[in-house]
């Protein structure tokens, strides 16, 4: 946790003293529930480990030490002395650390091999590194490094790891946790940097401190990199960054003129969020066209988690612009072997009201539903080339203007911060992305039927705010033209 965010750490630690009784209960940090895994996860990541114990118990015939309900180092030291042929979840230390390798391995030469089950589809720094953290414990045990590492991935993937790689990264790591352990102070958090943000347990704490301190982490599409070169020249809020006339940065001119407005714009920003047109990039605003009859405002929900890690499509919503009526309608797959068939269904909905209505758009919000409806045509192998054609002459992501032809207050391009610049006040149950996960979970696996109206009712909000965006943007373009 420490090596992708400190704060994060930090915030552990804190709430890690609270249980002790070590520290006032008042001093708990509220961890972001939509970023916790889920049991459902967990029972994932734990039956994927089965997998790899399965292997060697079975496929290799191999003897294996069971340590999961009992890993002592007294217990595991002894089996490493005993040479155990394959020892699960046996616990080592060292003269700094501790570790619980998933697998201690036993090979030809008599020595162990470090494996490791990531339920994951690929390899990440962290997981190299937690094996290096291993394989350092096991250099101080037994006198050497183990001679293959190996992550187990989805897909019974052993990828092989050259621990050695990152011995240096290790090192410096392991400089900065010891100084942080040794400067801890329960009433200084470190800073939360805009690359510790996404996902992280403590996401909603880490707004409110950017919030507390106006940090220029919170200006929408502001990077870590660009954060730090900005501190560099004693630029770290919003308000030093309005005051500062000249770009003393190597950022380039553009993209410091554009930040610079992004930071006048929240400063300005209050009950109303204040916003204006970016005049220098115009194009996809005047790009989108008026409202036609026969619109479509589409938005999907998945369940990314799906067997190995799959996207498994559960909602297909669409709102109609009509003449004499708009409407809401939508796909709902109770069951993962439901979605074909909503797939096909949805597919040919769009390909025959393209045909009723040739001039219509199919508007929707960043690239997903545009990305993703083709990768599920090009799965079932149904009808690529006619949703291709679609998506190429109908598809309008309202995105592009946002992002592009205006400066706003907000923190994010995100269509739930959008909202508020259209005033839109959500008042169903379901408020985001991952609380709408969530109650699909209990949906799902706990067959909570009264939970589905909550999702489909999400999705029809999002859908109908899409076409409120989409009448913004035209008299926005209008405003512009007068």
């Amino acid at each position: 946790m420490f090596y992708e965010s400190p704060y994060a750490f930090w915030c552990k630690t804190v709430n890690s003293l609270i249980d002790k009784g070590k520290a006032d209960e008042s001093r708990r940090i509220p961890e972001t529930e939509s970023n916790v895994y889920s049991e459902y996860f967990i029972k994932k990541t734990q039956t994927h480990e089965i997998n790899l114990k399965d292997h060697y118990l079975i496929k290799k015939e191999m003897t294996i030490t069971d340590f999961s309900n009992n890993g002592t180092f007294e217990n595991t030291l002894k089996s490493i002395k005993n040479k155990s042929q394959v020892i699960y979840q046996g616990s080592i230390e060292g003269n700094e650390f501790t570790g619980r390798p998933d697998f201690l391995v036993l090979n030809s030469n008599n020595k162990y091999d470090i494996v490791d089950a990531k339920f994951s589809k690929n390899i990440k720094t962290k997981y190299a590194l937690q094996l290096y953290c291993y394989g350092y414990l096991l250099n101080e045990i037994e006198g050497y490094f183990p001679e293959m590492s190996s992550i187990y991935l989805i897909g019974d993937q052993f990828i092989e790891v050259q621990i050695q790689d990152y011995a240096e990264i290790f090192s410096e790591l392991k400089s900065k946790f010891f100084k942080f352990v040794k400067n801890f102070d329960i009433d200084d958090a470190p800073h939360p940097f805009k690359n510790e943000y996404s996902n992280n347990v403590f996401a909603d704490q880490i707004k409110e401190v950017w919030f507390e301190k106006e940090s220029l982490e919170l200006i929408g599409g502001i990077t870590y990199k660009q954060v730090k070169e900005l501190n560099q020249f004693g630029i770290n809020t919003l308000k030093e960054l309005v005051n500062c006339e000249v770009n003393p940065s190597n950022i380039s001119n553009k993209t410091f003129s554009k930040l610079y407005k992004k930071a006048n714009a929240l400063k300005k920003s209050n009950k109303e969020i204040f916003f204006e047109i970016n005049k220098e990039n115009v194009e996809d605003l005047y790009a989108i066209e008026a409202l036609e009859h026969g619109d479509l405002y589409i938005d999907f929900e998945w369940y990314p988690y799906s067997g190995e890690l799959d996207n498994f499509f559960y909602l297909f919503g669409y709102f109609q612009n009509k003449k004499e009526e708009s409407s809401f309608g939508y796909l709902w797959s109770d069951r993962e072997y439901d979605e074909e068939r909503n797939v096909k269904q949805f597919v040919d909905f769009l390909i025959n009201h393209n045909v009723k209505y040739p001039d219509a758009k199919i508007y929707h919000y960043n690239h997903s539903e545009k990305t993703e409806l083709l990768k599920l045509c090009e799965k079932y192998d149904y009808k690529n080339n006619k949703i291709k054609k679609i998506i190429d002459n109908s598809f309008v992501d309202l995105l592009k203007p946002i992002r592009n032809s205006f400066i706003m207050g907000l923190t994010s391009n995100s269509l739930k911060e959008v909202e508020k610049v259209l005033n839109i006040e959500r008042i169903e149950e379901v408020q985001s992305g991952g609380q709408s996960m969530q109650y699909f979970e209990n949906f799902y696996f706990e067959d909570n039927w009264d939970l589905k109206d909550e999702i489909i009712n999400y999705n029809e909000q999002d859908c109908k705010n899409l076409y409120v965006l989409h009448k913004w943007l035209v008299n926005q373009k209008y405003l512009l033209k007068t």
